[in-house]
C-alpha cells in the first residue's frame, strides 16, 4: 500500500488540474457507493465499479503501479482503479490521510526557479540534466521510467521560456532528454514497456514541433535552430535498440521546422563521412526532402531489408504531404523491399498489421494516381496475410473465378462464407460456385450426423440447379450416382438424399 501511494503522490502531483480532476471524479464514485467486491490478493488489488449500466473491473498493482489496469482500456491511472484503491484504504485508514499526504506533497513538486540562459540551447540541456539529477535522487526507481514522464517532464514544461516559439523549442529539447534517459534505464525494464512510454514523449514532441513551425521562420531563432538541428541529428545517429522510435523526432523536427531552412543539402555533406546505419537512414530521409528519389533508391537497394521499416515512415509521409508522383517513384523501386521486410518477420500478427498498413498506404496512391498494380502486386505477394483486402477486391471487381481460388487454395469455412456474396455470384456466375459446393458437400458428410446431412442435401441441389442451368447435366449424371454409392452404408444419408428428391 504504501509503495502505490508513493507512485501515486509522484505520478500524479496535485498542482496538475487534470489530476485534481481525476481525483475529483475517483470521491465521487467511491463516496456514492459505486465501488464493490474490493480485495487484496497479494499484491494485487481488484474491485468492480459500476457506472450506469456498466461495470468496469479493475486491478491494481501495490509494487508497480504503472502495471495497474481497468476494463475501460484508459492507458494511465483512470478514476474506476483510483476509486479502488480509495475504497481499499478506508478499510484501515481515514480518507483524509491520504488526501493531507497528498496535499502536502504538492508543496514539494513546485519546480525551482529557472537558472537557465534563454538564448542557449547549452544551458537549456545543462539546466535539464541538473534537475533530472536532483528527481533522481528523489524519485522511486521502481517506477524510474514512468516518473520521467507523468513528473520529470511536467515540472521541467512548468520552468519553460513564456516566449512562446522558444518555449516550445525547450519543451522539444525536454522530450529528447526524457527519451534518452528512458534509453538509459531501458535494461531495467520490459522493451515493449519501454517502447509505450518513449511513444509517449513523443507524442508531446510532435505537439510541440507542430507549434514550433508557425514560428520557425523567426531571424531570431536561427542560432537556436541550427543547434537545434544538431543535437537532433546526433541523437538519432546514436546506435541503440530504439532507432525506429527515434526516428519519429527526426521526422516531425525536420518536417515542422529545419526543412524550412533548407539544410538538407549541408547536413548531407556533414554526414557524408560516416558509414552507420543510422547516418544511411537520415541521408535517405534529406534525399526524399530534397525530392532526390532515384538517388534515396539506390541506398535503399542495399540493404533491402533492414531498410523496410523506414519505407513505412517516408511512404507516409509522402502521402500525407500529398507527394504523389514521389511516392509512386518509391513504391515502384521499393515495394519489393518492403514485402520481404514484412515476410522475413516473425509473429504472424506482426505480418498481418503491416500487409493491412501498407495496403492502405497503397490503396490511397491508386486512388490518388489511377493505377493499382502496386497495390494488386503487393496483395498477390502477401498472401495470406493480405486475404483480406485480396478477396475484398476480387469481389468488388467481379473477379469471381479468381476469389473462388483464392478461397480455394488458402482453405475456408463453408459457415463463415458471406452469404450474400455467395447469391450475387450465384446470380452472376454460377458455375464459379461449382467448387464450393463440390467441397461442401464433401465436408458435411464428412461430419457424420443428421443436420450435416441434410446440409450436403441442400447444396447438391444447389449444384443440380447450376448444371441444369448451365446446360452441363452430364457431368451431374457423372457425379451424383458415384456419390450416392460411395456413401450407401451411411443410412441417415441416404434417408436425407431420398427425403430431399434426390433419390428414389
Amino acid at each position: 500500500m504504501d509503495q502505490f501511494t508513493t507512485f501515486l503522490i509522484e505520478e500524479y502531483p496535485l498542482q496538475y488540474e487534470e489530476n485534481r480532476q481525476l481525483l475529483s471524479k475517483a470521491l465521487r464514485l467511491f463516496r456514492s457507493g459505486n465501488v464493490h467486491n474490493v480485495y487484496q490478493d497479494g499484491t494485487n488489488i481488484f474491485g468492480k465499479v459500476e457506472v450506469g449500466s456498466s461495470t468496469y473491473h479493475t486491478l491494481i498493482d501495490t509494487d508497480m503501479g504503472e502495471f495497474s489496469r481497468c476494463s475501460c482500456d484508459t492507458s494511465s491511472l483512470c478514476p474506476h482503479a483510483l476509486a479502488v484503491y480509495l475504497t481499499m484504504w478506508a478499510k484501515s485508514e481515514p480518507i483524509t490521510t491520504l488526501m493531507e499526504q497528498w496535499k502536502a506533497a504538492k508543496k514539494d513538486n513546485v519546480p525551482t526557479q529557472q537558472v537557465y540562459d534563454e538564448s542557449s540551447l547549452e544551458s537549456w540541456l545543462q539546466y535539464l540534466q541538473s534537475q533530472y539529477e536532483h528527481f533522481r535522487s528523489t524519485a522511486s526507481t521502481n517506477h524510474q521510467i514512468s516518473s520521467i514522464y507523468y513528473t520529470y517532464l511536467p515540472k521541467v514544461q512548468l520552468v519553460a521560456p513564456k516566449k512562446g516559439e522558444i518555449r516550445q523549442l525547450f519543451i522539444v529539447h525536454a522530450a529528447i532528454f526524457c527519451i534518452e534517459k528512458m534509453m538509459e534505464e531501458a535494461d531495467q525494464h520490459p522493451p515493449q514497456y519501454v517502447r509505450d512510454m518513449i511513444l509517449r514523449v513523443i507524442d508531446v514532441l510532435e505537439e510541440q514541433s507542430k507549434s514550433l513551425a508557425h514560428h520557425a521562420l523567426s531571424f531570431q531563432l536561427d542560432t537556436l535552430l541550427k543547434e537545434s538541428c544538431e543535437v537532433v541529428n546526433q541523437f538519432f545517429l546514436k546506435e541503440d535498440d530504439f532507432l525506429n522510435e527515434k526516428f519519429f523526432v527526426v521526422e516531425y523536427m525536420w518536417k515542422t521546422v529545419y526543412q524550412k531552412r533548407n539544410w538538407m543539402g549541408t547536413v548531407r555533406k556533414d554526414i557524408a563521412e560516416l558509414t552507420s546505419f543510422p547516418a544511411s537512414i537520415l541521408n535517405i530521409h534529406l534525399l526524399l526532402l530534397l525530392k532526390k528519389e532515384e538517388e534515396a533508391l539506390q541506398w535503399i537497394k542495399r540493404d533491402r531489408i533492414r531498410y523496410g521499416p523506414f519505407i513505412f515512415h517516408w511512404l507516409r509521409m509522402l502521402s500525407k504531404t500529398g507527394a504523389w508522383s514521389q511516392m509512386a517513384k518509391l513504391v515502384d523501386g521499393a515495394l519489393s523491399s518492403v514485402i520481404d521486410y514484412i515476410l522475413a518477420e516473425g509473429i504472424y500478427n506482426k505480418k498481418r498489421q503491416l500487409s493491412s498498413y501498407l495496403l492502405k498506404l497503397l490503396t490511397s496512391l491508386a486512388k490518388e494516381t489511377g493505377n493499382d498494380e502496386p497495390y494488386i502486386y503487393a496483395m498477390e505477394k502477401l498472401l495470406p496475410y493480405s486475404f483480406t483486402e485480396y478477396e475484398w477486391y476480387l469481389y468488388e471487381t467481379k473477379e469471381y473465378r479468381k476469389w473462388m481460388e483464392l478461397h480455394l487454395f488458402l482453405g475456408f469455412d463453408w459457415n463463415a462464407l458471406d452469404s450474400y456474396r455467395l447469391k450475387m455470384i450465384q446470380k452472376e456466375a454460377p458455375s464459379v460456385l461449382l467448387p464450393f459446393y463440390h467441397r461442401g458437400v464433401e465436408e458435411k458428410i464428412n461430419e457424420r450426423n443428421r443436420k450435416s446431412y441434410k446440409e450436403a442435401v441442400r447444396l447438391l441441389k444447389k449444384l443440380l440447379a447450376i448444371y441444369k442451368k448451365e446446360k452441363k447435366l452430364s457431368y451431374w449424371d457423372a457425379y451424383f450416382p458415384e456419390l450416392a454409392n460411395r456413401t450407401k452404408r451411411l443410412r441417415s444419408f441416404q434417408e436425407e438424399l431420398k427425403r430431399g428428391k434426390l433419390l428414389p
